[in-house]
């Protein structure tokens, strides 16, 4: 399949291995390690689902092109314009600069070049918090953040009321698409209740770095925890020797 962003774009992005299973949850495993988990960027496949092992034992799904503009992308992102650096020499003889990515959804790969060119048309009004995890993940990759915030603050203001009160999945995809798109009262919401409420290693999902968002403030918040029981402890002391001194006190008056 092919999709043109722009018929005389001058890149082609090819998708390999479209539409990969997805931050896959270990529903029987909420104690999982972190060595369990794929935090460098790409999606983890889990060995325990059967749909995982039968899709990759069957068939490779199809890639799908992106015809694209290496100058949308450059004036993107920064981390856009230092590889349109590297791309210059490497134009091939069909005239085209060419780039690929794996594992990605392809439709929302869609949607984040149709907002990087502007086919605002073209971006849905409503996705769900699934759609708007995959497209965090895109954009914190190409480090799209800015280009994708106006739309990514309308979803996110759509889909917060289905906000997860206890540890879940989704409560972790809302950590995820918070902390890339800087929505720091959810985040602190979300984190909370996931550090609360999870009994063991809470699971990153494969999401990049995740485990350095959550573990900081995991700390940070027993840290917090333990000094709040400390000034407690303080202040039932101080409490009982008030209360033993003023029953002296009332003693002695009383002789």
């Amino acid at each position: 399949m092919q999709h043109v962003l722009d018929p005389d774009g001058d890149m082609i992005l090819t998708l390999t291995n479209p539409d990969a299973p997805f931050a896959v949850w270990h529903e029987d495993d909420s104690t999982s390690s972190p060595e369990s988990q794929d935090l460098s960027g790409q999606v983890s496949l889990d060995s325990n689902t059967e749909r995982s092992n039968k899709r990759v034992k069957t068939s490779t799904p199809s890639p799908v092109t992106y015809r694209i503009s290496s100058r949308h992308l450059s004036l993107a992102s920064r981390r856009s314009r230092k590889m349109r650096h590297r791309w210059e020499p490497k134009k091939e003889s069909d005239g085209h600069f060419h780039i690929s990515v794996e594992d990605w959804d392809s439709q929302a790969l869609l949607t984040v070049m149709n907002i990087i060119h502007l086919r605002h048309r073209q971006v849905p009004d409503d996705i769900t918090l699934e759609m708007l995890s995959k497209i965090a993940v895109i954009g914190d990759y190409f480090e799209f953040h800015e280009a994708i915030e106006v739309s990514a603050k309308a979803w996110i203001g759509k889909l917060q009321r289905t906000l997860p009160k206890s540890y879940c999945r989704d409560l972790i995809l809302w950590v995820w698409v918070c902390h890339v798109f800087h929505n720091e009262d959810i985040l602190k919401t979300a984190i909370t209740t996931a550090v609360r409420d999870c009994p063991g290693q809470i699971q990153g999902l494969g999401f990049p770095m995740l485990d350095q968002i959550i573990v900081p403030r995991r700390t940070r918040g027993e840290e917090q925890q333990q000094s709040n029981l400390s000034m407690e402890s303080v202040h039932s002391e101080m409490t009982c020797k008030t209360t033993r001194r003023d029953a002296l006190t009332s003693a002695g008056a009383a002789f």
